[in-house]
């Protein structure tokens, strides 16, 4: 039988705190030492990971950058993705590369992605104009 993910409810319960003790931990508000302590311990417990997608939706921010480049074999692409990863990291966002080929109808079927997709951002040379 397949095992649920566990949610902010079991890490509470299992830290012996109230919910939104947990959702301020993991939200880097203030609390106690010994309560973040114990949420902390918990969900390591239990393997919590926070759902990103769902804080997303709630806080209408992703962190996340989405990237598209004609291709990486190139060394001068190689390198802009590399420093455009380090680059994000440094402010804790994360990177949704797409590759195209050069290819036209990649690069608006990769544009319309991203338009459907929730990112704070997009960095993207293109060949051709949408």
């Amino acid at each position: 039988m397949k095992k649920n993910t566990p949610t902010m409810k079991d890490v509470a319960k299992e830290a012996g705190v109230a919910l939104g003790t947990v959702s301020r931990v993991f939200n880097g508000q203030s609390v106690g030492d010994d309560y973040r302590r114990r949420v902390e311990e918990a969900a390591a417990r239990l393997g919590y990971k926070v759902n990103t997608l769902a804080r997303g939706l709630k806080t209408n921010k992703t962190s996340l950058l989405a990237v598209i480049l004609p291709s990486t074999a190139h060394p001068y692409y190689a390198s802009l993705a590399q420093e455009l990863y380090k680059s994000a990291a440094k402010r804790n966002y994360h990177i949704m590369m797409f590759l195209t080929g050069s290819n036209h109808e990649k690069e608006e079927e990769c544009i319309e992605m991203v338009r459907q997709n929730k990112v704070d951002g997009v960095i993207g040379l293109t060949y051709n104009c949408v």
